[in-house]
């Protein structure tokens, strides 16, 4: 009966907004259920793709690489976290693997695929790194030679979090002789390399 009654009430409602445009023809018709939200995710794709050209591919001699982190609740309420990393349809190291160890959380996951791309790609090839993740972005650009000269500390001097993945990514970026470029994208807007 409740389900009968909601379905009267919406179709009333729907009924009752199409008398009232009929009555006032010049009457803003509300937006569709997450429409504003949508056109907003399809600008930020637009620039980001028009900024990096990553709708093209990457120049000669550059390996794009996007990577990504994800951690879920299972059904005995643990956590679980995985990780993803994608260079083309098909290619050999692409990667999709279940994060090891103990500490199951997204940051270890987007890390440890960033981790897993410096250590794939020879060290002397220009990589481009797509990531989502905007702590991965202003810790390699930023923060990381100030954690390391203050013996992975923070400015507040608390000691740097996930700093056994950090100094790993750390210390592949310094054996790389390719330049690393950074490439923050906006995550969930259906950017191909990122979904």
């Amino acid at each position: 009966h409740i389900k009968r009654l909601q379905q009267a009430i919406q179709a009333w409602m729907r009924q009752k907004r199409r008398l009232e445009q009929e009555k006032e023809p010049g009457l803003r018709v509300p937006d569709k259920k997450g429409s504003k939200k949508r056109k907003r995710k399809e600008d930020l794709k637009q620039k980001v793709m028009e900024d990096w050209e990553l709708d093209r591919d990457p120049p000669q001699g550059v390996v794009r690489a996007w990577t990504d982190g994800s951690e879920r609740e299972g059904v005995d309420g643990r956590k679980y976290a995985g990780y993803g990393v994608w260079l083309r349809e098909g290619h050999c190291l692409n990667a999709s693997e279940k994060l090891l160890g103990l500490m199951q959380t997204n940051n270890r996951a987007e890390m440890t695929a960033v981790l897993y791309v410096l250590k794939v790609i020879p060290k002397w090839v220009a990589l481009q790194v797509c990531t989502d993740s905007q702590l991965v972005v202003d810790t390699v650009l930023y923060w990381m030679e100030g954690w390391k000269r203050r013996g992975w500390k923070t400015k507040a001097g608390k000691p740097v979090e996930n700093v056994d993945l950090w100094m790993e990514i750390q210390e592949a970026l310094e054996e790389r002789t390719g330049e690393t470029y950074w490439v923050k994208v906006p995550s969930h807007v259906d950017i191909e390399g990122n979904e």
